[in-house]
């Protein structure tokens, strides 16, 4: 799943993406004997979009389809970077899963387009900022200021901490362009080595 926030204290939007048929097929870090189940998944998934919606109901949930091309198309939060009005469309380390970014950075760039309540400012496409950075979102954590958001717990204003896994999927250069995009909103970015 995916979240938009409009404001540090305020969700505004999900995104998410379908199971796909190939799923079994996803890339793994360690294989397993169990196979995967793809029907299990699915219906799983299913159920995390209704606790969703049950949870906070006033969210605003998209859906992007499924896609049989692309086994791992449902960790849809490797495939971009939201902080405030600032999306970084990024390119994942593994080549396979570069066919997932079509559909998300279209759904960001029709956003941008729509201009709603001025919700995204700017949307960076990574590949086109640098073409050797590569940056699966699922190593990002942002971890906002917890004094400021404290002292000023209804502000617009983000503040906090990226920090970024550098891994065989997200290299130093893909935590650069973070650290550029993210600079107008006062971002620290942090490389955090995995090895």
């Amino acid at each position: 799943f995916f979240v938009l926030m409009l404001s540090p204290s305020f969700f505004a939007k999900v995104l998410v993406r379908h199971v796909s048929p190939s799923f079994a097929d996803a890339l793994v870090m360690e294989p397993s004997d169990d196979p995967i189940s793809v029907s299990v998944c699915k219906e799983q998934h299913s159920q995390y979009i209704n606790s969703i919606q049950q949870v906070l109901p006033s969210l605003q949930i998209t859906e992007l389809n499924e896609d049989e091309k692309c086994p791992d198309c449902m960790f849809i939060e490797d495939t971009c970077v939201v902080v405030g009005d600032i999306v970084v469309v990024t390119q994942p380390g593994d080549p396979s899963r570069r066919p997932e970014i079509p559909p998300v950075r279209q759904f960001w760039e029709k956003l941008l387009a729509k201009n709603e309540s001025t919700a995204i400012s700017k949307v960076i496409i990574m590949e086109e900022e640098d073409s050797e950075a590569t940056l699966d979102g699922g190593d990002v954590l942002f971890v906002p200021d917890r004094d400021f958001y404290e002292t000023y717990p209804c502000s617009t204003i983000w503040c906090g901490d990226l920090f970024v896994g550098i891994s065989a999927r997200t290299n130093e250069r893909g935590a650069e362009v973070l650290r550029k995009a993210f600079a107008p909103l006062n971002i620290n970015v942090h490389n955090v080595s995995l090895s």
